[in-house]
This record gives structure tokens, sequence and C-alpha cells, in this order.
């Protein structure tokens, strides 16, 4: 089916789509403070935008850009399965997003950071720029994240079940990670106080924290650390070693 070009709205704007071809939005004079997208079998969606509140629900669906150059939604609430992925995400208080088997996600890293960031991610995808200023959440498998550190977030969870790695993490208060068959990088550059690990299953978990690490290890993972050890634990071939 022909798509559809230059929509626009200044309120609201609301897309139920099935089997097109891409359709784009006109956001160069303004853009809705509500968008509600509901897209499937499509072959893209190009410059969506909202003022307020996003929500997307795309399967099976080519890549969706969001034209963040001007404006940034307030919230934004992502579920896409086996789509192309989105390009420039941002959001100034929440972005919560469940992603399967979608390829490529990045945000607009010009843009601060939200508030809170929540994000399911699993069979193959990237998401690359995640970050939050209060709490950021992270669970997935068999996927890759690459966070940012423009800003690290008070309250940071990871939580794996297998095959996720994530990169380049940070946090300033406290960092949850438990996971298995996964591996964990945090960047030395902000360490939280504390740190609280479960690494199971040739998991590899590079961690640091200023005031105390607590640490189980078991069925041949491996925690790299800095900082001061607190309670810790080894098992089944579990090593805790000194981040060199």
């Amino acid at each position: 089916m022909q798509g559809i070009t230059n929509l626009c709205a200044s309120q609201q704007m609301t897309i139920t789509a099935s089997s097109m071809n891409p359709i784009s939005i006109d956001s160069s004079t303004v853009c809705p403070q509500q968008a509600v997208v509901n897209v499937q079998s499509m072959s893209g969606l190009t410059n969506l935008c909202a003022s307020q509140q996003m929500s997307v629900t795309a399967s099976y669906t080519d890549q969706i850009s969001i034209n963040s150059a001007n404006v940034c939604p307030q919230q934004v609430v992502i579920d896409a399965q086996y789509a192309g992925g989105f390009t420039n995400l941002c959001a100034s208080q929440s972005i919560n997003m469940t992603s399967q088997g979608t390829r490529e996600h990045s945000m607009n890293t010009s843009w601060p950071c939200p508030m809170s960031a929540f994000l399911s991610i699993t069979q193959n995808g990237t998401m690359t720029g995640i970050c939050a200023n209060t709490s950021l959440i992270i669970s997935g498998s068999e996927s890759i994240v690459n966070a940012s550190t423009t800003q690290c977030a008070a309250s940071v969870t990871i939580t794996s079940t297998s095959g996720l790695t994530v990169n380049n993490l940070c946090a300033t208060g406290q960092i949850e990670i438990n996971v298995v068959n996964s591996t964990v990088t945090m960047a030395k550059s902000t360490c939280p106080t504390i740190a609280n690990v479960v690494a199971d299953i040739s998991s590899v978990v590079y961690v640091c924290a200023t005031t105390a690490i607590n640490a189980l290890v078991s069925n041949s993972a491996k925690l790299y650390y800095q900082g001061p050890l607190n309670h810790t634990q080894t098992s089944n071939g579990g090593q805790i070693l000194a981040w060199p």
C-alpha cells in the first residue's frame, strides 16, 4: 500500500497502520504534544516527534527515526518486536522500552539524560547511549548495550539470564548486578558508593565502588574489582580478581 507523507499535528497524532510503504511526518514547523503510533509490517516511519508524550508499538517494521533536533518528549514508551530499530531517542522525564529481536537503537546524546530509564532488550538487539539521572534499569539477554557516561544515575540495576553485554556503566549511589553467562563493564571514571554483584555461569564483571563491594561469584564466573571488598563468596570455580 502506498505511503503517507507530510503528516503534521499540533496537539495529538495517532497512527495505526499495517503493510504500508513509509510514513513521513512533517516536523519542520510543529510537533504534536502527544504521538501514539501502532504499526505492523511497515517500510518505516520518519521524523516522528512529540513534546510531551510518545508511545510507539512496532512489529516487523523497518527503522523508525525520531526527530529530536528541536524538541524532546517528556515521556517515551516503546514496545518493539522484530523491527529495524529506533534512532535519535530522547526523553526529559522517563523512557520505558521493551525490545525483542529488534536490531539497533540509539539515543540522541545531545539532550540531557531522562530522570529514569528502563530497558528490556532480548534477541540480538543493540542499544547505544542509554543513560539516566536518577534510576537506570537494564534487563535482557543475547544483546549489547553501550551506555553513556554523560550523566550517571544514582541507582543502576542490571539483570540478565544469558548473553547480555553491557559496556561503559557508571553510577553515583548504588549498582546492583545479577547476571548469568553475561559481561558487564563499568567505567572507572564514576564509581558508585556500593556495588552488589551476583555473577554466575561464566559471567565476566568489571566493577568499582568507593565504599563497599559485595559479591557472590560462582560457576567459573569472574569478577574484576576496584575498591574495598566487603562481603564476598566464591564457589565452583568462581574468581574475584583485582581489576588491573
